[in-house]
């Protein structure tokens, strides 16, 4: 990662030589920047007090992921659009449009609407007593403004000379890798965004149907059909699962699929080819997302009829961006009507010029950094594979592995996501603890980053999705970066004992 000079020329953390691993790092932004979009919580005990909402670890945050922690200059745009449009007993929620805004305060209930500032964004008011549910539109459907749209807002700098040039830059470059043309990519300020307005189209598309969510997603990507709409889950994407979602298909109760390629965090890939006839035969799309696979690595179009990125990840690698991307296939029988769709949305929630500066620069050498992050996580894999305190290093190489190299390019690697499970479940928080890693949420950054993923994501149901779901509540996800691989592995080793 590139050391840049902050405003007061103190040189940023060198996090590829100096993670933020200890103690004393609790709070500290990933990366050490005013637009961060992960948090340091280097001890196991830190992510359990943020999930329980102990003030002794939320005081000292700095920085979290933006849609569930909101950036300090973003909190301080909330602060001045209260005090400019909410009555007494009234909070504020920042958004790019109206359409956004009216989305969250309709999620919101009673009481909530949505109002323009004068300072160029629009707002979704609500009662103090709907804060929680209003935010939770904000976490799902990923548009609200990002920190460097709020800093134009409160008076900072304006949208920079050149930001159109940069998103068609983006456009070009992710229709390049996706092996399309830059018409049929679609901008968002996050991947949620983009996974929420696909489940839009299908919904309007294919009205009174349920979404089906096949195997085990991020969280969110099953939450936002569920609570916008309806959604059959199947946890684990078997054989059995996919006969049932065939008969589902067949009697027409289905309007749209999502799955993941490989799956967060048990890196399983689905057998898309099958997903794909049955889901042709019915008449309704099959979207993958392909965000820890990457564009790189596997073509999710070859089977999908549109492909969402979380663009945050590897294609920026700084992590100091959100945005998201919807990749069409152009000869898909939806493509028409969800042009349409995704053209309106793109519109509601652009990704603000800013951020899209930023992130053509980033992502110039995203194929690069992609290939040397795929050789890295290949050996830490072959490492943590032999160790006798591992039970289990959850890689596309060995997992599902016929499915995913049915959409793996030429040439294309294993991507750079390990989940990490060992066997004796008391050792994972030691092991967490002493492991010499950055530490927290998100994924794809160009230094490595290690959470308790199902702790972090799924601390109010871990006994449905440990019971249920098969996903062991002790497992560590590890997203390798730019290190060495022998430095990596020498840190791994010694975490482990």
């Amino acid at each position: 990662m590139r050391a840049m000079a902050t405003a007061h020329h103190q040189p940023m953390r060198e996090l590829l030589l100096d993670p933020a691993c200890r103690p004393e790092d609790l709070g500290q932004p990933l990366p050490d920047s005013p637009h961060a979009c992960s948090v340091a919580m280097p001890l196991w005990r830190h992510v359990v007090g943020y999930e329980e909402g102990d003030p002794a670890v939320t005081d000292a945050f700095r920085a979290g992921y933006p849609r569930f922690f909101l950036n300090p200059i973003t909190a301080r745009l909330h602060d001045a659009l209260a005090g400019e449009l909410a009555g007494e007993g009234e909070a504020c929620l920042a958004f790019p449009s109206d359409a956004a805004a009216a989305r969250c305060a309709a999620f919101a209930g009673p009481g909530a609407r949505a109002a323009k500032s004068e300072r160029g964004v629009w707002a979704a008011i609500f009662p103090e007593s709907a804060r929680k549910r209003a935010f939770a539109a904000w976490r799902y459907l990923g548009e609200g403004v990002s920190s460097r749209r709020s800093e134009a807002a409160l008076g900072g700098p304006p949208e920079p000379a050149g930001s159109g040039d940069a998103r068609r830059a983006i456009k070009a470059r992710v229709a390049e890798h996706a092996g399309r043309q830059a018409g049929e990519v679609f901008l968002f300020p996050s991947g949620m965004a983009a996974i929420a307005a696909l489940h839009r189209a299908a919904c309007a598309a294919m009205p009174g149907r349920a979404t089906a969510q096949f195997d085990f997603p991020y969280v969110d990507a099953l939450r936002v059909q569920r609570e916008f709409g309806a959604a059959q889950f199947y946890p684990v994407g078997d054989a059995a699962a996919l006969a049932d979602l065939e008969r589902r298909l067949g009697a027409g109760e289905i309007g749209a699929v999502f799955t993941e390629a490989p799956s967060n965090p048990m890196m399983r890939t689905p057998d898309a080819a099958r997903l794909a006839s049955a889901c042709r035969a019915a008449g309704i799309p099959l979207f993958i997302d392909d965000t820890i696979g990457t564009s790189a690595n596997i073509e999710a179009l070859r089977f999908a009829d549109a492909a969402t990125t979380s663009l945050t990840k590897y294609f920026n690698g700084e992590g100091d961006v959100m945005a998201g991307a919807v990749t069409l296939r152009r000869d898909s029988p939806a493509a028409d009507l969800l042009r349409q769709t995704l053209a309106a949305a793109e519109t509601d929630a652009p990704l603000w010029g800013g951020d899209a500066v930023a992130l053509e620069r980033h992502s110039r050498d995203y194929a690069a950094r992609v290939r040397r992050i795929n050789a890295t996580a290949s050996e830490v894999h072959a490492f943590l594979a032999g160790h006798p305190k591992v039970a289990a290093a959850l890689y596309p190489s060995d997992t599902s592995r016929a499915e995913f190299d049915a959409l793996r390019r030429p040439g294309g690697g294993f991507g750079g996501l390990i989940s990490i499970v060992l066997r004796d479940p008391a050792d994972a928080p030691p092991f967490y603890d002493r492991l010499r890693i950055s530490k927290g949420p998100s994924l794809g950054t160009n230094f490595s980053l290690a959470c308790p993923y199902t702790i972090l994501a799924h601390y109010d149901e871990l006994e449905y999705v440990t019971a249920q779901c098969g996903v062991p509540g002790h497992l560590v996800r590890l997203g390798i970066g730019l290190e060495e691989p022998g430095d990596l592995i020498g840190r791994l080793g010694e975490a482990l004992g």
